[in-house]
């Protein structure tokens, strides 16, 4: 048995015609003319081919630090919340590269990548203002690793994961919990 993160699947099918899942899955794509810098080695011939168990994912989270409580007293909660929302916003680039060298990620791309808002069960907003980040030649685990990193680091709740191997989308958190098997 595997212990995980707590990871939440969204419910339905991506198949089915009603699925929400399915209509969020499909609105969060990767759209050239909205990628803020990529990352990782490229080259102009074909080097390498990924596996299809390690197809990658997009993990989207917001910069804003607005749902961890900082301090019980509401104007120090508040200045914390907003100078932690300004250093996201300032270095966002220097974190996620810091994650991804840490996780010897092959390549990455950063980006608004998700078209539209969605507000998932527990009322966080994913959308427009979110920024995104397309990982490929990981499995679904290590995706799973890095979206807790970044997380933890960017001191959210929870992030969106779209997952390319299996067609998920799931909820990650930063905290141990629930097992969870693939």
């Amino acid at each position: 048995m595997n212990i995980r993160k707590i990871v939440e699947e969204l419910p339905g099918n991506n198949g089915n015609a009603f699925s929400s899942s399915k209509r969020l899955y499909n609105s969060i794509k990767v759209n050239e003319s909205k990628i803020i810098e990529k990352g990782g080695i490229l080259f102009e011939g074909i080097d390498f081919e990924i596996d299809d168990k390690e197809k990658g994912g997009i993990i989207v989270f917001s910069t804003d630090v607005n749902a961890i409580k900082q301090s019980d007293n509401k104007i120090i909660d508040w200045l914390k919340k907003k100078t932690k929302t300004i250093d996201n916003r300032l270095n966002y680039k220097k974190k996620i590269d810091k994650v991804a060298n840490e996780n010897e990620l092959i390549g990455w791309t950063v980006g608004k990548f998700l078209n539209g808002r969605y507000t998932a069960h527990n009322g966080k907003t994913y959308g427009e203002n979110s920024l995104s980040v397309e990982i490929v030649g990981i499995s679904i685990d290590k995706l799973i690793d890095v979206a807790e990193e970044l997380c933890n680091l960017f001191e959210q709740e929870s992030v969106l994961v779209k997952d390319y191997t299996t067609g998920k989308i799931l909820f990650v958190n930063g905290k141990w919990g629930k097992l969870y098997d693939f």
